[in-house]
């Protein structure tokens, strides 16, 4: 085994600390019907892995439509269903997983800048929908020390991670190496006090007092599809200006790597070599094939 792996073990292994002193983790899911079984599987997932006694709330957010409200009635005890008003946001996209209008998937992007509206825990993590928990979300995985894990990974192409648009933000991210993304590890973990000084940074940058539709014109300013990526934006900032409070650590198998990608919960639909075979994420096929 390489030092690299020992070195993330060290990093893992902290002392047991009881929990009723360690910071709660809220953690907020936006999604949308058409997502219902994607949420249904990180649900049984979340409830199997999660260290519960760790939790603040889990917050099941949905918009403000007949067909949401009939998918929040279906959620389970341990949720807190949340509904927004719809934006309305509009893209010049079609998400090629479902062949279809991305102004979904971007309102709920978006959404995710806002987080910290909901719950009081001091720590708030972020999940995607057509996220699972594979594997014991270990506290100590999740805040070694103390600190908000921040996880980038240094392998994978930027332009279809959103590294373009946050790059075009903000100039200081012209410094972060290539291939180098922070928006591969769920939960994606914020301490609740960077929220509102990240968006005073995303005023700054973007010189507008509503975030929501600038993000939303950015999208549309870019001629191919990923070019914005919430997790992205949200990493590159923590990673530039406040990596000192978090606890940062780089995976994949680039130069600058750290350790290896020990992550408790993965996107389904990425776990295949042949997932972009399969448009539709909720195709019969995929999950045959999976079987």
């Amino acid at each position: 085994m390489n030092s690299s792996f020992f070195y993330c073990l060290l990093l893992l292994c902290t002392c047991p600390v009881c929990a009723a002193s360690q910071p709660k983790i809220d953690i907020v899911l936006r999604a949308f019907e058409r997502e219902t079984p994607l949420l249904l599987m990180f649900l049984r997932s979340f409830e199997i892995f999660f260290p519960m006694e760790h939790l603040g709330e889990l917050f099941i957010v949905l918009d403000k439509t007949k067909r949401d409200r009939a998918v929040g009635s279906v959620m389970p005890a341990f949720a807190q269903v949340v509904y927004e008003d719809h934006v309305g946001i509009r893209t010049n996209y079609i998400n090629p997983h479902e062949n279809r209008d991305d102004s979904g998937r971007t309102t709920a992007q978006i959404s995710n800048f806002f987080s910290d509206q909901y719950g009081d825990a001091e720590i708030i993590g972020t999940v995607d929908s057509d996220v699972v928990f594979r594997a014991p979300a270990m506290y100590s995985m999740l805040v070694p020390d103390g600190r908000p894990r921040l996880f980038c990974s240094h392998h994978r192409g930027q332009h279809r991670l959103g590294g373009d648009a946050a790059k075009r933000i903000d100039p200081a991210f012209k410094k972060i190496p290539e291939d180098f993304s922070c928006m591969e590890n769920f939960p994606f973990l914020m301490w609740r006090s960077s929220y509102p000084r990240m968006r005073s940074w995303l005023s700054d940058k973007l010189q507008t007092k509503d975030i929501k539709k600038s993000l939303a014109d950015l999208v549309n300013s870019a001629n191919y599809y990923n070019f914005f990526g919430n997790f992205e934006l949200m990493g590159y900032y923590l990673f530039s200006y406040e990596r000192d409070s978090y606890s940062l650590v780089v995976g994949g198998n680039g130069k600058y790597s750290t350790c290896p990608e020990l992550r408790p919960s993965l996107h389904v639909h990425y776990s295949m070599e042949n997932w972009r075979q399969f448009p539709d994420k909720l195709s019969w096929d995929y999950y045959r094939d999976w079987e």
